[in-house]
């Protein structure tokens, strides 16, 4: 059993059985691994890799992008197909550089074999599916089911299950998200700061810095804070798996 969950127990004489009352909810912030408890036809979910690290770049007056966050990918599992014990994998955010550059693409979140969360630009079938999530640690891509993005600086609408594009020069504005992990801002030569993305359900972006350190995104899934100066760009945030029964 896990938290939230309400059982009614019989026994026969013979046999002891269970039936679900209220279906369970569990989220996983580290790696670990799910023990699937009796009596759910399905299991469903949100799952979210890391968010990209932001970039540091100290060449005159160009525009230092902000980075894109991590993707959410909505799923519903039957239960009969899940082992007794599943791995469950919680990404790590990518690492904000501290010299000229790009930082790191955050990690891939996976349940099992059964769905992996990758800063990836293939989806592939099989016994799961590799969700696109973005494929820039930059600001260019938003990936999956990414709806619009802001063009000529104005916010047309929010992303809702891939990571938010961080903050440009063709982009001025951050892509905000409703589930996936929102853009990081960016910050110009003239050291003018745009804002980053939010997120109604992920992480939001980092904020941008000028001579201090830009700032880390926020879990899950939030991109990093890029810098010129400074001496760090920031991380992005972790990944996060959320997981409740459906009887």
């Amino acid at each position: 059993m896990y938290g939230g969950e309400v059982r009614f127990f019989q026994w026969d004489g013979t046999t002891l059985r269970s039936y679900v009352l209220t279906p369970f909810s569990k989220t996983f912030i580290s790696s670990d691994n799910f023990i699937k408890p009796p009596g759910y036809q399905y299991f469903g979910g949100l799952i979210w890799n890391g968010g990209n690290g932001g970039r540091k770049d100290t060449t005159g007056g160009a525009v230092v992008n902000g980075s894109a966050g991590g993707g959410c990918f909505p799923f519903l599992i039957p239960a009969s197909s899940m082992s007794a014990t599943t791995a469950i994998t919680v990404a790590a955010g990518g690492i904000g550089s501290s010299v000229l550059g790009d930082g790191t693409l955050g990690g891939a979140s996976s349940i099992g074999t059964h769905i992996v969360m990758a800063q990836s630009i293939n989806i592939t079938a099989g016994s799961g599916i590799t969700v696109a999530a973005t494929s820039s640690a930059a600001a260019s891509s938003v990936g999956f089911e990414g709806g619009q993005v802001n063009t000529a600086g104005a916010t047309i609408a929010k992303i809702v299950w891939g990571g938010g594009a961080g903050s440009h020069n063709a982009n001025p504005n951050a892509s905000s998200c409703i589930y996936g992990g929102a853009g990081s801002g960016a910050v110009d030569g003239s050291g003018t700061i745009r804002a980053p993305g939010t997120s109604l359900h992920g992480g939001n972006g980092g904020t941008a810095g000028d001579a201090v350190s830009g700032g880390n995104g926020t879990a899950p899934g939030g991109a990093g804070g890029p810098t010129r100066t400074g001496a760090k760009a920031g991380d992005g945030a972790r990944g996060e798996v959320r997981i409740w029964g459906v009887v």
